[in-house]
């Protein structure tokens, strides 16, 4: 299935924008993230093409709600596309998307680390097919370090990250942010990096490997709870502070090292009328 906005757009007399016009990207991630990424692309003109496993598909076409059998999440982050399964563990499966790379730009995976070297999808294999080519690689914990080979699903790097530890009425549980902020700020700053890429290739003609974590953005995304949290000294305690966010100046000054200052800009009162300015404040009009 194929949504389209951009010729929806046209067809309600918009323009389309193609800045990305002639770009083909080969979307092989799964769930959120990845898609989102994907997904901008698409939106900026870029020609898209989904790699689905055969029979189950994405995760998320079996996701509620539905709307005409079809799942509502899977269609919010995978319009703009076009659709194709693959078994990529069996060779045939592989060479055609082998043969796809070879006419790509731009190639997204979001596997746990060592499936894509496994597969024969990563980037320096991807690189010999297509000289060029930009190879974005998606995670939860990034590809080294001692979490590496953990899942990394959106509510996972909340709990991990101290975004949780704020989040909730004060002396209840930890709540999850029901809009999956990480994987939303992950595909939109992957996209972003794309496009940096895509702009270097046409400097350089050389391509690039790009990795980006959920764990990356909650660390270093300015979340108060890892700000709070995860960045909190000895002594600085986290608290839940349900839809308030208290003294915020105070920890970001507190937690960050070196101390960093925050100029806060109170709210402008509203314009006074005349009568209420003192006279000496006047000015004559010329």
């Amino acid at each position: 299935m194929s949504l389209d906005t951009n010729a929806a757009a046209q067809a309600a007399g918009g323009a389309r924008f193609d800045a990305l016009k002639g770009v083909t990207v080969l979307d092989i991630s799964k769930v959120l993230a990845g898609p989102i990424c994907a997904q901008y692309l698409g939106d900026l003109g870029a020609e898209v093409i989904k790699i689905e496993p055969v029979g189950v598909g994405d995760d998320t076409r079996t996701w509620p709600p539905f709307v005409a059998g079809e799942s509502a999440v899977f269609l919010s982050v995978n319009k703009n596309k076009r659709s194709l399964a693959l078994d990529l563990k069996r060779p045939e499966g592989l060479a055609v998307l082998h043969r796809m790379v070879a006419q790509s730009d731009v190639v997204i995976e979001s596997f746990r680390t060592g499936v894509a070297e496994r597969l024969g999808i990563d980037y320096e294999t991807l690189r010999r097919l297509r000289p060029g080519l930009i190879h974005a690689s998606i995670s939860g914990f990034g590809r080294s370090g001692p979490l590496a080979d953990s899942p990394g699903y959106d509510v996972m790097v909340q709990a991990f990250s101290g975004i949780m530890s704020i989040t909730g009425d004060k002396g209840g549980s930890p709540v999850r942010i029901p809009i999956s902020p990480l994987d939303q700020t992950t595909g939109i700053h992957t996209a972003l990096g794309i496009v940096a890429a895509l702009r270097r290739r046409d400097q350089t003609g050389e391509g690039t490997a790009i990795q980006t974590s959920r764990r990356c953005w909650a660390r270093h995304g300015k979340w108060p709870g890892c700000i709070r949290s995860s960045r909190a000294p000895p002594g600085i305690a986290t608290r839940r502070s349900g839809r308030r966010l208290e003294d915020p100046a105070k920890h970001l000054q507190a937690c960050w090292s070196p101390p960093t200052p925050i100029i806060c800009h109170p709210p402008r009162p509203p314009p006074r009328t005349p009568a209420e300015i003192p006279r000496r404040s006047r000015r004559r009009s010329p």
